[in-house]
């Protein structure tokens, strides 16, 4: 379903009114959204809500519009004010409304306060998970509690990106940035991923203990996040379609690597002290970070390279309302830059203390 033509855009701001129970009497597309459709939803009072429309997608079996309502109804319930408010949702017609938050997107402006907020968040989070009633909470989409999920994980990117038909633009050179410069950094990154288990004793298929294991929103950083005036809730932290149980390692590794956000070395080496002294109890997190970080990085390759593949090509133009094709060949540059950091980064961590 994608929404462009104004009948639909109308029979969509009777939904979000019914929903709300209020008329709705402008709805303004909002940017950003990569995966779903978000609107400003505007009532005769000039009360704003945010209006989300969620993708079915036949490929891609995950709950997003479920996972994230609920998400945000259990933190919500809990005292968490760092998100925004969900207000009322809509399994038949795909849509959810929630609290619309009024802020700007930070990149450069990111600074240690900020890096502290978004500790003390996460912190917050394995908190929440430590009670009894989060015992319901799923896992995270593509959560990884073993070595040998984070490879069949990448096995399965692997594949898919391999057998896709219909992207002549850049097929013939994504194939050969995955033989060429992929499959001999992977081998080599495998080889010594096994190294580094069998020095900490740990087995391949050893799955991470329910004790060392963290609620996550599996995509965490500040380019899902506002940065708002009101003196109580500095940062309001957005998107949560992903999250659920995960490996703190991955939620780290993550943050680090994440290609939507462009962070110093010296922030993020800030992160990475501060989550890890935050989450001391977890045996061995900074040795696992340092061990998963560059399989991670190897993933992220992959994401960058969705839109190569039909499923990630009709993620992008639902969440944009556009048939335009958005194009491989940006993003396989930007899979190219990050594998030739990882190489260069290989062996030698770059966000340890020194």
């Amino acid at each position: 379903m994608i929404i462009a033509d104004s009948s639909s855009m109308q029979e969509q701001c009777a939904v979000f009114a019914g929903l709300l129970g209020r008329d709705v009497i402008e709805m303004k597309p909002l940017p950003g959204g990569r995966n779903s459709r978000v609107f400003c939803l505007i009532c005769p009072d000039n009360s704003c809500y945010a209006g989300k429309v969620y993708m079915a997608d036949p490929d891609d079996c995950r709950d997003r519009l479920g996972t994230e309502f609920r998400a945000l109804s259990f933190l919500w319930e809990r005292g968490e004010r760092s998100i925004p408010q969900p207000i009322a949702m809509s399994r038949k017609s795909r849509c959810a409304i929630y609290e619309f938050v009024r802020g700007a997107t930070l990149s450069s402006a990111v600074n240690e306060t900020a890096i502290d907020s978004a500790v003390a968040f996460l912190v917050r989070l394995r908190d929440y998970g430590r009670r009894n009633d989060a015992c319901f909470v799923g896992d995270a989409s593509e959560a990884c509690f073993s070595a040998e999920d984070i490879v069949t994980n990448i096995t399965f990117r692997l594949q898919r990106l391999r057998s896709f038909p219909d992207c002549a633009e850049a097929a013939d050179m994504v194939q050969t940035f995955l033989q060429d410069d992929f499959f001999p950094f992977w081998d080599e990154t495998r080889q010594w991923h096994r190294q580094k288990m069998n020095e900490s004793g740990k087995g391949f298929e050893e799955s991470l203990s329910s004790a060392e294991r963290t609620l996550s929103p599996s995509d965490f950083g500040f380019h899902n996040c506002l940065f708002t005036d009101d003196r109580q809730r500095k940062i309001v932290f957005l998107d949560f379609e992903y999250f659920g149980w995960d490996d703190p390692a991955k939620m780290i590794a993550d943050f680090l690597l994440h290609p939507g956000m462009s962070l110093p070395g010296q922030l993020k080496r800030k992160f990475f002290g501060r989550i890890t002294a935050a989450f001391a109890d977890c045996p061995q997190l900074a040795e696992r970070v340092e061990a998963v970080y560059p399989l991670y990085g190897l993933k992220w390759c992959l994401i960058l390279l969705n839109e190569c593949i039909p499923a990630g090509r009709r993620r992008r133009h639902f969440a944009t309302g556009s048939g335009k094709q958005s194009g491989c060949l940006p993003q396989l540059r930007k899979a190219q830059q990050l594998l030739l950091k990882l190489k260069a980064e290989f062996g030698k961590f770059p966000y340890g203390v020194n």
